[in-house]
């Protein structure tokens, strides 16, 4: 590996979706699948239903996000078009 190459093959996101609401979450049963996109909004890979949790406006999708078909740690939310982790909601603003 060279100082030129990325030491990950996989990009640390923001991953993003064309897909959903611009001011709120993907609920439950909206979308059997979504494409995940890059910065530049190229598709990169595949967000896959896994489950779903409450929220203030009815049960949110929960995703599995698989880029460049490697899986990625974690779940997902997608909220105004971002993939977020699970994990780091809890200080967000509520939508």
């Amino acid at each position: 590996m060279t100082d030129d190459e990325p030491s990950s093959p996989i990009s640390r996101g923001p991953f993003f979706s064309n897909e959903g609401p611009d001011d709120g979450l993907v609920m439950l049963g909206k979308a059997p699948f979504l494409e995940v996109l890059d910065g530049a909004r190229k598709v990169i890979g595949t967000a896959w239903p896994v489950g779903a949790i409450p929220s203030r406006k009815g049960m949110a999708q929960l995703w599995f996000l698989e880029v460049g078909q490697i899986g990625l740690p974690g779940v997902y939310v997608c909220r105004r078009k971002i993939f977020v982790r699970i994990m780091d909601t809890a200080e967000d603003s509520p939508d």
